[in-house]
């Protein structure tokens, strides 16, 4: 059986036993099942196991971090409710993998953290969003001088959300 019917296969399967096995296959060292694990607990919306996800993400190939980037429409809603209502585990795989997302639902996500109860999450917060600023800024930088719809696609929806997103955290800062 290769790669696809194996994976068609946990497709079939209840999600407690699906989940696992996915989460199995993020351990294995060949990209492809690497890839199609990640996507997998992306797409069955595994939310109880996105923690494990996260902690997991950045030890993670190119190519299976890319296949659950390209799922990030999904990440942010889950990891913006972990963050407002999850365990303190849950909230420390937020703050570990929002820095690799979108920047500006990142940084909104990444500012209610700062006013979390928790010292620990409050620091993680704080510095996960410098990452995040730090890669906006990076991305602000790279556009060329004038022109491009791109930029002005950037300059219209990204920048702004950004901008919120630090107004907030400079309003919630302790």
């Amino acid at each position: 059986m290769g790669l696809k019917e194996t994976f068609a296969a946990i497709s079939r399967l209840d999600a407690p036993e699906a989940g696992e096995l996915l989460l199995a296959a993020l351990n294995e060292s060949h990209e492809g099942v690497q890839s199609r694990a990640a996507a997998g607990l992306i797409e069955r919306r595994f939310d109880a196991l996105f923690p494990q996800l996260c902690r997991k993400f950045t030890s993670l190939s190119p190519a299976a971090r890319s296949a659950a980037l390209e799922k990030r429409w999904i990440l942010l809603p889950i990891a913006k409710s972990h963050m407002g209502y999850g365990t303190l585990e849950a909230k420390r795989s937020v703050c570990e993998i929002i820095p690799f997302l979108n920047e500006a639902e990142g940084a909104s996500v990444l500012a209610a953290g700062f006013h979390d109860p928790s010292d620990e999450i409050r620091a993680l917060a704080r510095d996960a969003f410098v990452a995040v600023m730090r890669k906006f800024t990076a991305t602000l930088h790279a556009f060329p001088e004038f022109g491009g719809e791109e930029k002005a696609r950037y300059h219209e929806e990204v920048v702004p959300s950004v901008i919120d997103a630090m107004g907030e955290a400079v309003a919630n800062y302790d």
